[in-house]
């Protein structure tokens, strides 16, 4: 009898579901069960393995036992997570949603975080001078430690609010540390701003100004032409 796939060869075998005569070509076993089967009734897996519609539906019913299996074991453990048990913690279930919740960094952290960051920032502009003036439109320049005074400002807040509450009390220590690079800061800041050049260079040029406003046109003749001169030379 020949093979009701191809029509070349021999049948060697039948289906186990439609009992189609299949050859040695065109016939499939299935790969865990070992069943003959027909093109039409077999199924190739993802990774190529070539089963039987039983084996495949079980196969796919392990499959969903499986994931079910993983869904309810992680529910019951976030479950558990958020309900202890009473016995053996002592908390309710709103103190357990509580405890829970991310809380917020302590504030002498935050505190020397920023006087950390206050103190970086202050000593880069002593390093660069010229970091030291914000051009604005107009030709007006702002000092950029005056912005930066927002972060010591903030480090000796939380650092003072950590010293003021007694929660924190434990991490005086660490508020004082956050304190002290605050004030460190700040004084470099107003370092900073006195000994900016252009600061400096701007309030020689306005002392000149008012010299040369007191001079004689004689004395003011005089020294144009000396500058003049030094030019010259």
């Amino acid at each position: 009898m020949e093979c009701s796939v191809c029509d070349l060869r021999g049948a060697v075998q039948a289906c186990s579901y439609c009992h189609a005569q299949i050859c040695e070509v065109c016939g499939v076993t299935c790969q865990r069960c070992g069943k003959p089967v027909c093109p039409t009734h077999v199924y190739k897996t993802h990774s190529g393995k070539m089963l039987c519609l039983d084996c495949q539906e079980e196969r796919k019913a392990k499959r969903e036992r499986l994931r079910a299996k993983a869904e309810h074991d992680e529910a019951a453990d976030f479950d558990e997570t958020l309900r202890p048990d009473s016995h053996d913690s002592g908390l309710s279930e709103d103190e357990a949603l509580l405890g829970s919740v991310r809380k917020p960094p302590p504030p002498w952290k935050l505190s020397l975080y920023a006087g950390v960051v206050g103190l970086v920032a202050v000593l880069v502009l002593l390093v660069a001078p010229g970091l030291r003036q914000v051009p604005l439109p107009g030709g007006i320049f702002l000092p950029t430690p005056y912005f930066l005074l927002v972060i010591p400002g903030a480090a000796l807040v939380w650092g003072l609010i950590g010293l003021l509450n007694e929660e924190y009390k434990e991490d005086t220590a660490r508020c004082v540390a956050g304190l002290v690079l605050a004030v460190a800061s700040i004084l470099l800041m107003v370092v900073a701003v006195a000994t900016d050049p252009s600061r400096r260079a701007a309030q020689e040029a306005a002392d000149a100004q008012l010299v040369r406003n007191k001079m004689t046109p004689q004395q003011l003749n005089n020294w144009r032409n000396e500058k003049l001169e030094r030019y010259r030379q």
